[in-house]
Formats: structure tokens, sequence, C-alpha cells
């Protein structure tokens, strides 16, 4: 919590920031009141993390689970210090935001599965109504490992019919319903009146979520190789009616209480080379 009472609550297990209410108390994220948060499987809401591959990764990585295993691994909390070996406070910058950081490196049980030494990072920072996330990808080994990663980050909305996501127009999205077809985008805004699983790639312009009830939620989304930008992409997700009623993890209502959009690298994998460091990150202002 930060002096303004702004708040984040995140979950060791799978890194997954589970909360974040703004300096008014209002719940940002959304969770779904059927989600499982004892181990036994992915949370269902707030911000999991995906790594190194997105749903089955067309087949790259056959012996992992879906969405890869850092949502489903248990992360260590760093505290102040990406680098720091003990249990320490989270940072309050001069500028009244908290900062804290956790880690997952490769263990026997995942190095069974998918045999490439790595290290993930998660960096959030947050204020009175600002959330980032930065999830790094470190290679320290001697060879280079392709991956993917996303930011599924789930929105908490009053009601899904009354909202729009805004700065897609004129990209290409891949449409996963309906066997990966390309298709441009014409619209200045994309209502979400059905099921929706789209990728868009090449997102360069800030993203919006706006709506008639004070909704209106800007995303910075960026992809970084040390310091050279790389396209990213945007995942726009609503499991709509009948998917949501056969989701055990998901009430049959919930679709309306949300929406994901989701930055990453989705679309295609990179290769991650001895030494380099990747960063997904996305900034996210909500309106007081």
């Amino acid at each position: 919590k930060n002096s303004s009472g702004a708040c984040v609550k995140v979950a060791l297990y799978g890194g997954t920031i589970v909360a974040y209410a703004d300096s008014n108390g209002r719940e940002r994220l959304f969770v779904s009141d059927k989600a499982l948060t004892d181990g036994s499987k992915p949370i269902r809401g707030g911000i999991p993390l995906v790594f190194p591959q997105f749903g089955d990764g067309q087949g790259k990585y056959p012996n992992l689970p879906s969405h890869g295993f850092a949502r489903r691994s248990k992360w260590t909390f760093q505290g102040s210090s990406p680098t720091g070996s003990s249990f320490e406070d989270a940072l309050t910058n001069a500028d009244g935001s908290v900062t804290f950081y956790l880690i997952l490196t490769d263990s026997e049980e995942i190095l069974a599965s998918w045999n490439h030494p790595f290290k993930l990072t998660l960096k959030v920072t947050f204020d009175n109504s600002n959330l980032a996330t930065e999830l790094s990808v470190e290679n320290p080994g001697t060879e280079g490992f392709e991956f993917q990663a996303l930011l599924h980050t789930y929105y908490l909305l009053s009601a899904v019919e009354n909202i729009a996501v805004q700065g897609l127009k004129g990209l290409t999205y891949i449409d996963q319903l309906q066997g990966r077809i390309q298709v441009k985008e014409e619209g200045e805004e994309l209502p979400i009146n059905k099921e929706t699983d789209w990728i868009y790639t090449n997102a360069t312009q800030p993203l919006r979520i706006t709506g008639v009830d004070n909704t209106n939620i800007e995303i910075s989304i960026s992809l970084k190789k040390g310091n050279q930008s790389h396209p990213v992409d945007a995942v726009v997700w609503n499991p709509w009616i009948k998917k949501a009623k056969g989701m055990g993890d998901f009430g049959h209502e919930e679709y309306r209480r949300m929406i994901c959009v989701e930055p990453g690298c989705v679309s295609r994998f990179e290769t991650c080379e001895p030494g380099q460091t990747w960063a997904l990150e996305q900034k996210i202002s909500f309106p007081l």
C-alpha cells in the first residue's frame, strides 16, 4: 500500500497480481469468484504471467502446459531489489509510488520439461491511479532459447456491453476463433458483443478501454531487447456466453464483468540469446 491508500496484492503462486485498488479504494482488476487460489491451477484473473509459450505454442514445446509454466510456479518476493537474496520491504519512490520485484528461476522440475536456464523478473510499480508491470526474460545459459510471453491482464467492468477498446484501427489481427485467419481492423472502436479472441500485431499506440461509466483506461505497451524496441502484440479476449459456461473456474455470467487486453509477444516466437534480456511492459492509467 502507498501513502495515498492505493494497494496491490500479489500471489506468489504464478507471480500473479490479484488486486489493484486505487486511492479511492476502487478495485480495478477482475478475479473470478470461482478462481482457485490453492495452487491447484492458475488463478483466473488479475495479471497471470504467460511464459514460455502462448496457448499450445503451435506445438513447439509439447511437454509444457497451456500458456507455459510461469503462471503455475511459485515465485520469490524480492522486495525493493531484483537481486536481493532475502525478504525486503517494497521501495517507496520520491514521487510516492511503490516498487517491488518478484523472480522465477529454473528448477529441476522446470528443467525436466523445458531444458533452458532462465531468469524471469517481474517489476511492479503503482501509485494512486497507475499500475505498471514489466516482465523481464534473461538467459544466463550458453545456448539461445525461443519464447513467447504475455501479461494476461483482466480488467474489472460494470458491464462489458458499455465499453469499447480503442487504438486498434488499421492493425492486423489473428482471429483465433476462425483458424487464425488474418483480418485488418477497420473500426475506430472495438465493441465487445460476442466471443473475442484476437491477437493484434504491431500495436504501436496507446490502447484505451472507454465506456459510459467513467471508464477511460489508458494502456501503453512495449517490448524491448536491451534498449531496442520490437513489435508488440495486444490480445483482446472475452469468453462470452457459451465458453464461460464451460469454464469450471469462471462464473456463467462473469463474462459481462471483465475484458482482457493483454500485451505480449505471442504471434511469433522470439529468441533470447545467451546474456540477453528482453522486457515486456505495460503502463496502465485509471481515471479517479
